[in-house]
């Protein structure tokens, strides 16, 4: 089996992992409370809660990567997004914590990532 991406694809995409905070806090950096917390959509959440959602998101989907490198072929757990965007910690206009998580875990997801062989890349979860 052949990984699906070339290495070069592979160095584009961490690139990308890699780059999104700071790309992220250049587009919210200026907005205020209101303009984070209104709902632009009817049904659709709030940047705040797209914020929090991509902390929480790349969390999991960090800690899937963790349990693919580690485990044989592991059970990744779904979990309900919508739910999540509504508790108080993903429902409000503080996203200080949310981007500082981003900051610290795409610099070691981005590091894992280029640290792995050729034969990991093939795990499967």
């Amino acid at each position: 089996m052949q990984p699906q991406f070339t290495p070069q694809q592979r160095r584009e995409m961490i690139a990308k992992i890699r780059q999104l905070p700071a790309q992220l806090e250049v587009v919210v950096r200026d907005l205020t409370p209101v303009q984070l917390t209104t709902h632009y959509l009817a049904g659709e959440w709030t940047v705040a809660q797209n914020v929090h959602h991509l902390a929480d998101s790349h969390i999991n989907s960090f800690v899937r990567l963790k349990l693919i490198l580690t485990e044989d072929k592991p059970t990744l757990k779904p979990y309900n997004q919508d739910a999540w965007a509504t508790r108080v910690d993903a429902d409000n206009p503080s996203i200080e914590t949310s981007l500082q998580l981003l900051r610290g875990l795409h610099a070691r997801w981005s590091a894992l990532l280029e640290s792995l062989a050729e034969s990991d890349w093939l795990r499967a979860g």
